[in-house]
């Protein structure tokens, strides 16, 4: 936790000092002046810290949320920081909030009625909007212990109240699945699904399961607690609803919109601080903080005439009991007085205002960003280092944190390199600290940190990326068309099936956990293939004729691989301050598979083999930002790199990319492909062979015979796949 990093320099300040002591006076207001984004998240984690309260942070809206919330993830760690999200759906809108939203809700509220102490942030329109209320929401609170008795049927009944579905096998999180004894549930914020065996009522084990085998872990487990899939269950509905809405449920128990109706389907519906109510004594009172409170105040107004607006036009077309009245959907501002009036308020401000009787101006500067300008970093470095200022060098991940390190030159402990990184720099001149982070070093926009909700086990099967009547081709039957799932009743287990049609009306059922079989059916656009006959032997002969084929290209292959593996090659240069600085301006993290495979393909440039390496990865994986560092080394190293792309469309893109990556370099980068007038491309033709362009990006124009290199030392093909051997070696041989 980086606050307890902090704390000692922040408690060099005077203002800390009197922030403290005011802290200390039960239901006292406070402003606090002066601070940037950051810096409020720096001072929130302290008054958090020091009050070891609730802190409950109402924010202008769900963006602002957002970057509160990865700030003190990093301050505090990411237990004690609770995010409460937006719907993202408009008022009186029928249409229901994505799981990604809804789940976290529901882990903020267990929290605020189960938890200790936590930091809660939430917009101001969900801290006003009337939710579900806390006895509702902790009847739907299950803890299934091992030995003890359970209503199975009671159970699962209830849990698909509470928006689980009933499915003939685990595919993903809310599924819950039952065969005799064994019952499965897949319960949020696990990374596996739990299988519960029964005996009779009783619980006799509980374990872990893989989705993706069937197969148990062996560790046993003594309980497990399960929450919710929704806010409310359907067993909190009142009876007498209008027919309406009981016809909607009984059509469909979670009906799109459900959430916007609860103040009508519930007996009492409460705002967000409802949940706080046990806690509601002098000793743990929350500590309520509205971040630019006059911007808040706006943003109410604005709720309120949106809302109205709204409930006004829907009225048209809709009785008025069926439609929510605006005071029941969000509360007003005689509510927010009454909290006011009622808690330990902190205001929170950019800029100097007198809100309350008491202000503590907190002179915070924001960090200017550099350019890359690593000279200019030096000397404001320098400069902060003779006032005695602690400085923090802030970065996305630890290879960053790495390559900051090499760059900027050593200094003592006075300057230290953290990984994590704030919205933005500050230097806070009374505690004498400064913080810097990467992406204003580099003038790049910040990486948005992604909460990942789900683990890979959680994840849909392949299967649903099909469509009716699709080609898919079965490694021992052949090419046929997709009809369907269908669940067999094999050795009394309920199976889930993909159907797969083939001549002559046959089909064959492949078990879902067999998918390695089957594969989807790729050919250029326009191609209908043939379908295979069950029992013919034509699928058979087309394997072994492709086999053959594929031996002979192989031997062909092994012959050119073992000249290349002989043959000399040229060793590049190991990482320049260039390609340092390159590589550290890359707007996103990392993953480990990208680090992993950028040092390989430097491991190889750098020997004397020449490399030969094949690149795989889903779309958006970061293959091109590997493309653009490799091709940048070459460059580097006097060589020319070509990029053979299938299409004119990617060659553009790429142009794109690789032009903005290497903007702040003197590289020449230019496009060929047949759709460039006849002039032009001679001239491309003619400054390739003079080694006036540094990287040539090219459709199949690059294969032609006019193609000649002053000195290629790198070839990248993308979509390789959509290349024919022949072509690539064809390219190949242009380097040796």
């Amino acid at each position: 936790m980086f606050y307890k990093e902090l704390k000692p320099y922040l408690n060099r300040a005077k203002t800390v000092t009197k922030l403290n002591q005011l802290l200390e006076r039960e239901k006292e207001q406070i402003n606090l002046c002066g601070l940037n984004k950051s810096a409020k998240s720096l001072f929130v984690a302290h008054i958090f810290s020091q009050t070891r309260k609730d802190v409950i942070l109402a924010t202008l809206d769900d963006t602002d949320a957002e970057n509160f919330r990865d700030d003190l993830h990093i301050l505090l760690g990411e237990n004690k920081v609770c995010h409460f999200p937006n719907y993202e759906v408009l008022p009186y809108e029928q249409r229901s909030p994505h799981f990604s939203r809804i789940l976290p809700r529901i882990e903020t509220l267990y929290k605020a009625l189960y938890s200790k102490s936590n930091v809660y942030i939430i917009s101001i329109q969900e801290f006003l909007r009337y939710i579900n209320n806390p006895q509702n929401f902790s009847d739907l609170i299950y803890n299934l212990i091992l030995g003890e008795e359970y209503n199975l049927t009671e159970l699962i009944s209830d849990l698909v109240n509470m928006g689980y579905k009933y499915k003939p096998s685990i595919e993903q999180v809310g599924d819950i699945s039952k065969r005799g004894g064994i019952f499965d549930i897949f319960v949020p914020n696990n990374h596996y699904p739990f299988r519960i065996e029964f005996c009779g009522n009783i619980i006799e084990s509980i374990r872990q399961f893989s989705v993706a085998t069937q197969v148990s872990f062996k560790k046993d487990i003594n309980e497990i607690q399960i929450q919710p899939m929704r806010e409310l269950s359907i067993k909190n509905i009142n009876k007498d609803i209008p027919s309406y809405f009981q016809d909607k449920i009984d059509d469909d128990l979670f009906y799109e919109g459900i959430e916007q109706d609860v103040p009508l389907l519930i007996k009492e519906s409460v705002p967000f601080i409802s949940y706080f109510d046990q806690k509601w004594t002098i000793a743990k009172r929350p500590i309520l903080i509205f971040d630019e409170f006059s911007k808040l105040s706006v943003k109410i107004k604005q709720i309120k005439e949106e809302v109205v607006k709204h409930y006004e036009n829907i009225l048209k077309r809709k009785k008025r009991e069926l439609i929510v009245p605006p005071e029941k959907l969000f509360a007003d501002e005689s509510f927010l007085d009454k909290i006011k009036a009622e808690s330990h308020l902190i205001f929170l401000n950019r800029g100097y205002t007198k809100i309350c009787e008491h202000t503590v101006y907190v002179p915070v500067k924001t960090q200017a960003c550099f350019g890359g300008k690593i000279d200019i970093l030096e000397d404001r470095i320098s400069a902060l280092l003779r006032e005695n200022y602690q400085i923090f060098i802030q970065s996305d991940n630890k290879i960053q944190s790495k390559r900051l390190e090499e760059i900027v030159p050593s200094y003592d402990d006075r300057v230290r390199y953290n990984t994590g990184v704030f919205c933005n720099g500050f230097q806070f001149e009374e505690a004498k600290l400064a913080i810097f982070t990467d992406h204003e070093i580099f003038s790049r926009y910040r990486m948005s940190r992604r909460i990942y909700r789900f683990s890979p086990e959680q994840s849909l099967p392949d299967y649903e990326s099909l469509k009716l009547n699709d080609y898919i081709v079965h490694i021992d039957y052949g090419i046929g068309i997709y009809r369907g799932l269908k669940v067999l009743k094999i050795n009394g287990n309920e199976v889930e099936m993909i159907v797969i049609g083939y001549a002559n009306n046959d089909k064959v059922y492949v078990p879902t956990n067999q998918l390695n079989l089957v594969t989807k059916f790729v050919a250029n656009d326009g191609v209908v293939p043939e379908i295979n006959r069950i029992g013919d032997s034509g699928w058979s002969r087309l394997k072994n004729k492709v086999r053959k084929n594929i031996e002979e290209i192989a031997q062909d292959l092994v012959e050119l691989y073992a000249k290349r593996k002989v043959q000399k090659g040229y060793a590049f240069d190991k990482d320049t301050e260039w390609q340092k600085n390159l590589e550290a301006s890359f707007i996103y993290q990392e993953t480990p598979d990208q680090e992993r495979v950028s040092q390989e393909i430097k491991n190889d440039m750098e020997s004397l083999i020449p490399m030969d390496r094949l690149i795989c990865g889903d779309v958006g994986f970061g293959k091109t930002e590997l493309a653009v560092r490799a091709a940048f080394k070459a460059v580097l190293n006097g060589k020319q790199v070509a990029i053979l792309v299938p299409t004119t469309v990617l060659a553009e893109q790429h142009f794109i990319t690789f032009s903005e990556r290497l903007a702040d370099y003197p590289i020449v980068i230019d496009m060929l492909s047949r759709f460039k007038a006849k002039s032009r491309q001679n001239q491309i033709v003619e400054n390739l062979k003079n080694g006036l362009i540094d990287i040539i990006i090219g459709t199949h124009r690059l294969l032609s015979n006019d193609i000649k290199f002053n000195e290629l030392g790198l070839l990248i093909i993308d979509e390789e796949q959509r290349f024919g051997v022949n072509h690539k070696e064809k390219l190949k041989k242009k380097i040796y």
